[in-house]
């Protein structure tokens, strides 16, 4: 595999103008360039159509596809890679609007590809970034794939010398899809809308493609909060109506890819969501449980596949 291979990036952006800039501004010093950087605005109302035409548009790098509404992380990356692929490039590096990447970020994940490709001779399906915030903190950890073959050992570790690390599952934090991958097994579902649809995607190529996290590929996530995402810790209004999704997204990739214990006991871990939010002190329990309840219920009822 050479590096004369064609790479798009694809930012997806929703009224964060600000961030959209220092991320693309941080894509445009990279020390390997993507050849392409697509940037999929979902309907923003705070000026980004006009910054991007003013301050980028000019730079025949970028492409600028703005939707005629919001759909989501989902339908964004969607129409990103969907776009990517169509025009004939053979990776994808995916972000949102709030990530600023290393000079090297994207040097370092082609590097690790080749090597890879060169030694095991094995797809791989995906490629995803180190993630810390900008106090330093690790986020958006990948999970670490532990399959293996029956009466073997797991083989996650085999190129942790070179610094990667074989992940069944990662986000839409800088990673970057192989063009077979999106070929072989479709799009990103943009009918989970947020929160889940990177976990889906990225699952569903795990299943039979090669998949690693780079270590010396690093991001920063601009997102406020540095921790993993929680119903019992959040109190903002508009970011709790965000958990139905987390919910039902959640347990509808449960019930498509686990064993029937494994579903049976993450609903019985909502329910107890639900009890502990009414047993124990806090505010906006009202909003909370009808949350959980709608995405629970919805995940049984709702199709979500394209």
């Amino acid at each position: 595999m050479k590096n004369k291979e064609k790479i798009a990036a694809n930012v997806v952006t929703y009224n964060r103008k600000d961030l959209l800039r220092e991320c693309l501004n941080s894509l445009l010093a990279q020390t390997r360039k993507p050849d392409s950087i697509i940037i999929v605005d979902n309907n923003s109302t705070d000026g980004t159509k006009e910054m991007v035409e003013k301050e980028f548009l000019k730079n025949p790098i970028f492409d600028y596809v703005r939707l005629n509404e919001n759909t989501g992380s989902a339908g964004g990356q969607y129409t990103g890679i969907k776009r990517a692929y169509e025009k004939g490039f053979d990776w994808v590096w995916c972000m949102d609007d709030d990530v600023v990447a290393k000079k090297t970020a994207l040097e370092e994940l082609i590097k690790l590809k080749d090597v890879i490709y060169k030694a095991d001779k094995k797809k791989v399906g995906f490629i995803c970034s180190r993630v810390i915030s900008e106090h330093g903190k690790e986020m958006n950890v990948p999970t670490i794939d532990k399959k293996a073959v029956f009466g073997e050992y797991p083989v996650w570790g085999k190129f942790l010398e070179i610094g990667a690390i074989k992940v069944s599952q990662a986000t839409f934090v800088s990673i970057m899809f192989s063009k077979d991958a999106i070929k072989d097994l479709g799009l990103p579902l943009k009918k989970m809308f947020i929160w889940g649809d990177d976990t889906e995607y990225t699952l569903r190529i795990s299943k039979k493609y090669h998949c690693y996290l780079c270590g010396k590929s690093l991001v920063i996530h601009k997102r406020k909060l540095e921790k993993p995402l929680s119903i019992f810790a959040e109190n903002d209004i508009n970011r709790l109506k965000n958990f139905y999704f987390s919910y039902r997204n959640s347990l509808y990739i449960s019930k498509k890819y686990d064993q029937w214990p494994q579903v049976l006991f993450n609903y019985f871990r909502v329910f107890f969501h639900m009890i502990k939010i009414i047993s124990k002190p806090g505010v906006n329990k009202t909003i909370k449980m009808k949350m959980i309840y709608r995405g629970a219920k919805d995940s049984i009822t709702q199709n979500l596949e394209n």
